[in-house]
């Protein structure tokens, strides 16, 4: 079975999850505070990226902005809720630009 990456890789690994549709890709979802990141590892040789932090807002019970992840059947974006700049619930996408290249 094994292991995927390390605790700096993955700080909360029993955050939201999602693996690719082709098996290659695999994201964690995590808080900080109110912000959301993303560690996106590349299974084939352990290649890693962490996003850039997304406003979740002060949220919380019913309301709240769990980080998770969705992948596109392209394995080449994520799909991510988080806080517009606007202070406006919106979508987001994260585009995985390797995912294209394999």
């Amino acid at each position: 079975m094994g292991k995927l990456g390390t605790p700096d890789l993955f700080p909360n690994p029993e955050g939201d999850l999602s693996l690719s549709p082709n098996g290659e890709w695999f994201v964690n979802g995590y808080k900080k505070g109110t912000t959301n990141y993303y560690a996106i590892y590349r299974r084939s040789d352990g290649a890693f990226l962490r996003s850039k932090g997304l406003d979740k807002g002060d949220y919380s019970g019913d309301i709240r902005i769990d980080p998770a992840p969705r992948w596109n059947r392209t394995n080449d974006a994520i799909l991510i809720p988080g806080i517009a700049k606007n202070g406006t619930r919106e979508m987001f996408v994260i585009r995985v630009v390797a995912a294209r290249n394999k």
